[in-house]
């Protein structure tokens, strides 16, 4: 579903933004 997507790519975004701000 729509949610899951956005769930998902909202971890892999918050992932990556922890790494380029660390």
């Amino acid at each position: 579903t729509n949610n899951e997507i956005s769930q998902v790519l909202g971890r892999l975004w918050n992932s990556e933004t922890r790494e380029v701000r660390a």
